[in-house]
């Protein structure tokens, strides 16, 4: 099976788009060393903020990523305030060396995730969430962790997690017999085997058009987590009313009026219209030879035949560095991971210029993924 490909090569400044921006997903990835007196924090944050999804203004979601990730309270103020309040919690940027070696008992290593899971228009879309704060002993942080996934009601505005989408006491009791035994191990991730003592459902969300699992596989010695699905149209028995709401009744784009763009990059503006576009060293021909030898066709999307034109959003800085990258008009996540990949690995640009001098400039690539 060949990879594909893209190519739509042309690149322009944001007020003349290729496709029209329905969505916005910031792809946010941050190492950082930080300090409070003689305690260390490392940080590292690698998250799918959605800014807005198909029209939709998602502040509810927000909100509820910022509490559950930041632990943000109260009204939702915005990713950077929300942000900069959470990173705040540790201290200070680490600037110079130290004259001692920091006591690695006063360390604390905190990861942050928010992953897309599933999408699908104008309906919903499903995250998995994750964060694990991990202090040494003579740390003062507080130790913790969140892991679960969440599907987000697009027309209703609702966070729901798995009790609001299945009915759960029709997986505990047995309801649907051994057929379903049969769909869950026919898509597993692991190997059902004749040491088999049960199987435990743990959180759900909706994807395309399947509800997703995680489970445990359990034997007299371990238990085994593992991954699997089961089909919506075969097992419709098992939505809750605010599923099948979400995925029967009618469901309109949101407004499309709503969406804005980034004015600011790192403290310098952002222009869409220029003297001068940035230019890719080597101009088309090297860009076209850089996406043929880094772009691939991830696995996992070519078993289900999914293709497309990612639209990714990213920013030149005067100085030519590649920033601020978001997905404005997604097709799949993992191709939309991919596409947003690329765009971080590229080289530094010749800057954009405005009256003769280097500026921020805001450009649309359309990444385009079919099968061959």
């Amino acid at each position: 099976m060949k990879k594909l490909l893209l190519m739509a090569l042309l690149l322009m400044a944001a007020n003349a788009h290729a496709a029209p921006k329905n969505s916005c997903i910031r792809y946010q990835k941050d190492h950082f060393f930080y300090h409070r007196g003689e305690e260390m924090n490392v940080i590292d944050v690698d998250l799918e903020w959605p800014e807005y999804v198909d029209g939709f203004h998602v502040k509810n979601l927000q909100a509820y990523l910022a509490g559950m990730l930041f632990g943000s309270q109260g009204e939702f103020s915005g990713f950077e305030k929300s942000y900069a309040a959470f990173l705040q919690r540790f201290g200070d940027p680490v600037v110079q060396q130290f004259k001692t070696i920091p006591d690695d008992r006063k360390f604390c290593y905190v990861e942050v995730s928010l992953r897309q899971k599933g999408h699908l228009a104008n309906r919903y879309i499903s995250y998995e969430l994750s964060y694990r704060c991990t202090p040494e002993r003579l740390s003062t942080q507080r130790g913790d962790t969140v892991r679960h996934y969440i599907t987000y009601d697009l027309q209703q505005q609702r966070v729901l997690r798995m009790k609001d989408l299945i009915r759960t006491q029709r997986l505990e009791n047995g309801y649907y017999g051994a057929g379903m035994l049969l769909e869950l191990a026919r898509n597993a991730s692991i190997d059902f085997g004749d040491d088999m003592l049960g199987i435990t459902f743990l959180d759900g969300y909706l994807a395309d058009s399947d509800f997703c699992f995680d489970m445990l596989y359990m034997t007299e010695e371990e238990y085994l987590p593992f991954t699997t699905r089961l089909s919506v149209k075969d097992y419709r028995s098992l939505l809750t009313r605010e599923a099948r709401g979400i995925l029967e009744k009618e469901a309109p784009p949101g407004p499309m009026s709503t969406i804005r763009e980034d004015s600011l990059w790192q403290g310098e503006p952002i222009y869409n219209k220029v003297d001068k576009a940035p230019e890719f060293r080597g101009g088309a021909d090297g860009l076209a030879k850089f996406l043929k030898a880094n772009v691939n066709y991830p696995a996992e999307v070519a078993a289900r035949k999914v293709g497309g034109t990612v639209m990714v959003e990213f920013v030149i800085s005067k100085t030519g560095e590649v920033g601020n990258v978001k997905v404005v008009s997604p097709v799949d996540p993992a191709l939309d991971r991919e596409a947003v990949r690329v765009v971080k690995l590229m080289p530094k640009w010749i800057p954009g210029e405005q009256r003769g001098e280097p500026v921020a400039t805001i450009l649309d690539l359309p990444l385009g993924f079919r099968l061959e």
